[in-house]
């Protein structure tokens, strides 16, 4: 069982790394309890995850059954916490950072605090329809370069890997994410079986 504690230093290690300073990977416990413990920012995250769900569920179409949407939309959102670590897994194994790979795991998910920090707020103004086209595009363009930027640095520093291949291994993270993401709106939205 993960402690408040262990979550605060962690969230902490997530916001040194934020902040360019590789000493943020010092927080993070890197031992495999720890990799698994890493999961728990899936949790933590999960309530704000559902309430943009419900959001976006109020824009759809009445046809659309609410169950099977939040249903559909809740196993995209636990596919996609372990798919890229999946990937991660056996891309590790093929540059030689096996030994790695579980403190960059850790890093990775609990970074997800802190970008959730700045995707949320602008993912709700967007979704609430809070914000005209005109100012939601630049404004999520620039928190995705924030974002992009930072798994960029965690992946260079947690696997201490050249910037091309923390830059791939980004790219890795988009195809990964995008894919899960199309297939769990393309279900959610399908017809009723």
């Amino acid at each position: 069982m993960i402690t408040p504690a262990e979550i605060a230093r962690a969230v902490y290690g997530a916001y040194r790394l934020a902040r360019s300073d590789p000493a943020g990977m010092d927080y993070f416990d890197k031992t495999p309890d720890g990799f698994w413990r890493s999961f728990t920012a899936a949790f933590l995250l999960a309530p704000f995850y559902a309430l943009l769900i419900a959001i976006d569920y109020s824009d759809l179409d009445a046809a659309v059954d609410p169950w099977r949407y939040g249903l559909v939309q809740t196993i995209g959102y636990a596919t996609a916490w372990v798919a890229f670590p999946f990937a991660m897994l056996a891309l590790s194994r093929i540059i030689d950072r096996e030994k790695q790979f579980v403190g960059y795991i850790c890093a990775y998910n609990w970074s997800a605090i802190i970008q959730n920090t700045v995707i949320l707020p602008v993912a709700f103004l967007h979704a609430g329809g809070l914000a005209t086209p005109g100012i939601a595009l630049p404004l999520g363009l620039g928190v995705l370069a924030l974002v992009v930027a930072y798994v960029w640095f965690i992946a260079r520093t947690a696997l201490n890997v050249p910037a091309a291949t923390a830059a791939g291994i980004v790219a890795l993270d988009f195809v990964v994410t995008g894919f899960v993401d199309s297939v769990t709106e393309n279900l959610s939205l399908y017809p009723a079986f």
